[in-house]
């Protein structure tokens, strides 16, 4: 399973591939930590897990389980 980073200076979460949305680990309103896992995604047969690379809220979530997604889709936003 790969893992990558996915958020930016602004707090935007995105995808860095396109893919499917398996999982979304996390709620509006949950506290992060930098390094924690927020969505599972399936791209080209194997799963990857995005995580936010500093502490915060997550403020909203764009995407549900099952979506299919661009590279760059924002998934969510924590500040």
């Amino acid at each position: 399973m790969d893992q990558h980073y996915s958020q930016n200076q602004a707090g935007i979460v995105s995808s860095p591939l396109p893919g499917k949305v398996v999982k979304i680990l996390a709620q509006e309103g949950d506290q992060v930590e930098a390094g924690q896992k927020l969505f599972l995604i399936e791209s080209m047969k194997m799963f990857h897990e995005l995580q936010v690379s500093q502490e915060g809220t997550v403020s909203d979530i764009n995407v549900k389980v099952g979506d299919i997604i661009a590279p760059t889709t924002h998934l969510a936003s924590v500040s």
